[in-house]
């Protein structure tokens, strides 16, 4: 479905977020 395949990238940019935050 593309709803999921839509929620699945936002929670990789979000872990993508966090982990640049936690190199800072």
């Amino acid at each position: 479905s593309r709803a999921a395949k839509q929620l699945g990238i936002k929670r990789q940019t979000l872990q993508h977020k966090l982990k640049k935050m936690q190199n800072l």
